[in-house]
C-alpha cells in the first residue's frame, strides 16, 4: 500500500532537519508554529516534491514536501 505524506522541514545552515509528518500539506504547515517560526507560505504546483516555502524577509525558513511511502 502507497500512501502520501507531507513533511514539514525546517531548513539550517546545516541541512534540513525534518521535523513534522502529516496526512495533509495545511497541517504541516500549521505544525510550523511550534518551531517559533513565522512567515509567509507560497504554495509550488507542478510535479515537484516541494509543496510550499516558509518566506521571511526573503530567506526560505522551512518548507512542506511531499513523499509516498510503502507499506508491507
Amino acid at each position: 500500500m502507497i500512501q502520501l505524506v507531507y513533511i514539514l522541514e525546517i531548513l539550517k545552515p546545516s541541512g534540513a532537519i525534518r521535523a513534522h509528518f502529516a496526512q495533509a500539506p495545511k497541517a504541516a504547515k500549521r505544525a510550523i508554529q511550534k518551531y517559533g517560526l513565522a512567515g509567509e507560505w507560497q504554495d509550488r504546483s507542478g510535479e515537484d516534491r516541494i509543496v510550499s516555502e516558509l518566506f521571511h524577509e526573503g530567506q526560505v525558513l522551512a518548507r512542506v514536501v511531499r513523499e509516498s511511502v510503502e507499506y508491507a
